[in-house]
């Protein structure tokens, strides 16, 4: 049975009040990477309650260095991580197999190595109490929101109800080792594939669900001329990804059990997908995190830790509506999700009529690293402090607004912080030549 919310390091206050607060020397164009220190001891500010996180911050100000990485270093229940750059991977899975986790990377495009782990999305299907039809269209879905293909709303639709349809063949029909997305994909890319298609209804029929079943057969009535092809090309756009190789190889099967995963298993998952194909391999990633999250809410017993979504770069995920729905409306299954934003176009681009309902539904609201008025009136909008007292936060601040109350202090940092020492291994984007631009850079990096 579940039992108390993880504490969740969120930083460390101090004596020192908001008015109080003062902007620290400004050198060139930057803020002083080294303020001065507060004279009264720090004390962590802890969450513990069970509602979900989110962080607004710039890149380049810390979100690495300050949220994910002293995160992974101390979080002792199953974590999932959006890791675009693999860099909370090369600094933390060592931390994490300490504490006794199986460390699993998602690595599909060879970030630092050519090592990965692999998980087939279609092993969804091996669930308990799993219902195809359902699995299969909302897995059709995941995959026309990762990449859009037309701007009118029919072939979108026809093409979604094509590709459930073959999912829902595979998932039923076909042995296990060529249940996964190569053979959706290979069915929808043959060379005849309304004649595969046709065969799939003849020989199979009886045994498709019977959703399957009609969303095939009623692709295959539509006429021939411009109806048809323009559906298939459709489908098949979605599917452009999941062509390469590399996506084949770790789509194919699974190096984990996914119930391992829904029973509370001790699991450290790292998605690495570079910043280069985010948007082009959108629908990997939503796969992939839709997926998982699935698996969680199929639960009937819940572990005592929580199992913690840490994604950053959220907003490179589009609209996600699966993940809305996970931040509100489905808190009781043992589930938090950490969502990372750089500001709050992002945010608003991907949820316009939404975006305050998953903020409300967010027991930590994290912002720092203000750069301009526009900004801090936002942040005031939201936290109902001044904006001349955001713009005044200094570079080793932040802004917590913590179950609606607002809470100026010290960020944590885990290249400063002792408590870290020896915890963490280099982070490879860091060279003594010069810091790449990351969050999560050597020191003196913020």
């Amino acid at each position: 049975m579940y039992l108390d919310a993880t504490p969740l390091l969120v930083g460390y206050q101090t004596d020192s009040s908001p008015s109080a607060l003062q902007s620290t020397p400004i050198q060139g164009f930057h803020r002083s990477s080294q303020p001065p220190a507060d004279s009264a001891p720090l004390k962590p500010i802890y969450y513990d309650g069970t509602a979900h996180l989110m962080t607004v911050a710039p890149t380049g100000t810390g979100k690495g260095r300050g949220v994910v990485v002293p995160t992974l270093l101390t979080y002792p229940g199953s974590v999932v991580v959006l890791d675009p750059k693999g860099e909370n991977y090369q600094v933390t899975a060592r931390a994490r197999r300490e504490m006794g986790q199986h460390v699993i990377r998602l690595n599909p495009f060879g970030v630092h190595d050519k090592e990965s782990d692999a998980l087939n999305v279609m092993d969804v299907f091996d669930l308990p109490g799993i219902d195809i039809e359902t699995e299969a269209q909302l897995m059709a879905e995941l995959f026309s929101q990762g990449l859009k293909g037309t701007k009118e709303p029919f072939w979108d639709l026809t093409a979604t109800m094509l590709l459930a349809g073959v999912i829902g063949y595979v998932a039923s029909v076909c042995p296990p080792e060529e249940r996964n997305l190569a053979t959706v994909r290979d069915i929808l890319f043959d060379s005849d594939a309304i004649y595969r298609l046709a065969l799939i209804l003849d020989t199979h029929g009886k045994q498709l669900p019977k959703a399957a079943y009609h969303q095939i057969a009623a692709f295959l009535a539509m006429p021939d001329q411009n109806t048809r092809p323009s559906t298939l090309a459709t489908a098949n756009s979605y599917l452009t990804p999941f062509l390469s190789e590399d996506v084949n190889r770790v789509t194919s099967r699974s190096t984990f059990k996914l119930t391992d995963f829904r029973d509370g298993a001790p699991l450290s998952i790292y998605i690495v997908v570079p910043p280069d194909k985010l948007v082009s391999h959108r629908a990997l990633l939503k796969l992939w995190i839709g997926v998982l999250l699935k698996t969680i809410t199929s639960r009937v017993t819940i572990p005592d830790l929580q199992t913690l979504f840490m994604l950053d770069e959220a907003g490179q995920l589009g609209h996600f509506a699966y993940l809305y729905n996970i931040i509100t409306l489905c808190r009781g299954y043992g589930l938090k999700c950490w969502t990372i934003w750089q500001d709050f176009q992002q945010l608003e681009s991907n949820y316009p009529h939404d975006w305050q309902t998953l903020m409300n539904n967010c027991g930590v609201l994290q912002f720092f690293g203000c750069k301009n008025v526009q900004i801090a009136r936002r942040i005031e909008f939201v936290t109902g402090t001044s904006a001349l007292q955001v713009q005044k936060l200094r570079t080793d601040q932040q802004l917590l607004l913590l179950d609606g109350d607002a809470v100026f202090s010290r960020k944590v940092d885990y290249l400063a912080d002792p408590a870290y020492q020896h915890r963490f291994d280099p982070n490879p984007f860091y060279r003594r030549s010069g810091p790449i631009d990351t969050d999560t850079a050597g020191p003196g990096r913020t």
